[in-house]
């Protein structure tokens, strides 16, 4: 039975730049999720069941691919090719009736949130799929209208978009309310968390969203918004996906893009940071408060056959919010039936194989992924509570000797650092690692393997010694005397 959401004006907020964001997204690790593409039935039903590996894992918040009915012209047809924001893909829903697809997909969400799962959904702003009917109805302000009403004209060839089909008359301010109506309702029926845009904010600029967010509010609707591009935000998007690394910027045939871009492409992560030039971006520098890394999605390379030192260096341990894309954890992403390295659209295709955690290598990785998030979240004065401008997080560098490999660094909290130790080299090392000296941090430093919880002497007052296995990255937690402890 499909449970009636309530909106919940209580819903703690902070103040990320001068904007109202929701408390609970400084905190998040998302997966991105295809719920076509999630299990072999493809239904949302189906999907349900693949909640508790990510809740088990240690994810707590999903975004979910576009659901919308998919148009077929499309050399790949999938939800970014669809044929309307009020539609549901009967394929998901098991019917044809769009607005019990959409109750179907609130029972999804309601199964998320029983997990303590948040939900944003997916939505395309720039258009439809080509082979959409446009004498198909829409309400706008409670009329009934056709949805060519709303659309460029099909036959104006210079008006179709690159996936195929007509944009949407953005500029005509019936779209406008269209857009806004139809979103508003669909957080109604299914309670969302939040809303990740496609595209954005390229199409539409930032009015749309911001007028989604503010009339959400009034409802009692405390969403998050997160942008596909890096922008200013304003008073619509709390996030943008792509802001630190720009996923076209490198060549994807490439084994690894956006998955280590600070191990394999030689940006320093802490003066990337520092500089506010965040990976080479010039659209954005860093001045703002929260900021994702997007380890992998569906429109980039993904850790194909990769260790786990580029997740847990470049997304799980630095001062970002991680993003992932299901299955990653397991390490299912092996299988060249199912992905191509030479194409790209192959990628949208890729399927969480949770029987993958029957093989032994799957379930060890699984379980060792599992393990950094507990770690991440037993650190939340570390991951979740950011500075007001990036450029100023706390990370330092680390002094090591006896290896050498990517930049150490350490991220630190109130009375605890984590410092975080790659060893990048094919041949395994003993390295001594020196504590820095981290602002509001003082007195005599204690510290212990992240993981085991062992501890280890110091020499010199703030050296250790630690054994770190090629391609592995050593994880030490560090405590401090004199500073109150987290």
């Amino acid at each position: 039975m499909h449970t009636i959401h309530q909106p919940d004006p209580t819903l703690p907020l902070m103040n990320n730049n001068g904007m109202d964001t929701p408390a609970w997204l400084p905190h998040a690790v998302i997966a991105e999720v295809n719920l076509m593409h999630a299990t072999p039935a493809g239904t949302i039903d189906a999907a349900i069941g693949t909640l508790d590996y990510f809740a088990d894992l240690g994810v707590n918040c999903l975004w979910i691919d576009p659901i919308n009915e998919m148009g077929h012209s499309f050399t790949y047809p999938n939800g970014y090719t669809n044929i309307g924001l009020d539609t549901v893909e009967p394929a998901l829903s098991g019917t044809d009736d769009y607005a019990a697809g959409w109750r179907e997909f609130g029972r999804f969400v309601d199964a998320a949130h029983e997990r303590g799962l948040r939900v944003l959904l997916d939505v395309v702003t720039w258009g439809v799929s080509a082979d959409i009917d446009v004498t198909r109805k829409i309400t706008v302000g409670g009329e009934q209208l056709p949805i060519g009403r709303i659309l460029q004209d099909p036959q104006d060839r210079e008006a179709w978009s690159n996936w195929g089909g007509p944009k949407y008359l953005y500029e005509d301010p019936l779209f406008f309310r269209w857009y806004k109506e139809t979103m508003l309702s669909i957080v109604r029926t299914c309670h969302l968390d939040g809303i990740r845009v496609d595209l954005e904010p390229c199409v539409t600029g930032y009015d749309l969203f911001a007028a989604i967010r503010r009339e959400a509010k009034e409802e009692g609707y405390r969403l998050a918004i997160v942008s596909e591009h890096a922008n200013d935000r304003h008073a619509a998007f709390d996030i943008e996906q792509m802001g630190v690394v720009h996923q076209w910027e490198q060549d994807l045939t490439k084994t690894h893009a956006n998955a280590a871009y600070f191990t394999r492409f030689g940006y320093n992560i802490v003066d990337c940071i520092r500089s506010g030039e965040l990976a080479n971006d010039a659209d954005h520098i860093g001045d703002k408060q929260l900021y994702t890394y997007c380890y992998s999605t569906h429109d980039n390379i993904y850790n194909k056959n990769g260790s786990l030192l580029d997740l847990i260096y470049n997304a799980l341990f630095s001062p970002f919010i991680p993003i992932v894309y299901m299955g990653e954890a397991t390490g299912d992403f092996t299988d060249d039936s199912d992905l191509s390295n030479s194409d790209i659209n192959l990628y949208y295709y890729g399927r969480l194989k949770t029987a993958a955690l029957e093989r032994p290598e799957c379930r060890q990785r699984y379980e060792q992924v599992r393990a950094l998030l507990a770690l991440r979240r037993s650190l939340p004065t570390i991951y979740g509570d950011f500075p007001a401008d990036h450029r100023h997080s706390r990370i330092e560098k680390v002094v090591v000797e006896g290896m050498n490999s990517y930049q150490p660094y350490a991220c630190y909290g109130d009375g605890v650092a984590l410092l975080v130790v790659p060893n990048g080299t094919d041949a395994d090392a003993t390295a001594t690692v020196t504590v820095p000296e981290l602002p509001g941090l003082s007195g005599t430093p204690t510290v212990t393997e992240a993981l085991s919880g062992r501890s280890l002497p110091l020499t010199d007052g703030r050296k250790f010694t630690a054994a770190i296995g090629a391609g592995e990255v050593g994880l030490y937690l560090v405590r401090f005397g004199d500073a109150v402890q987290a």
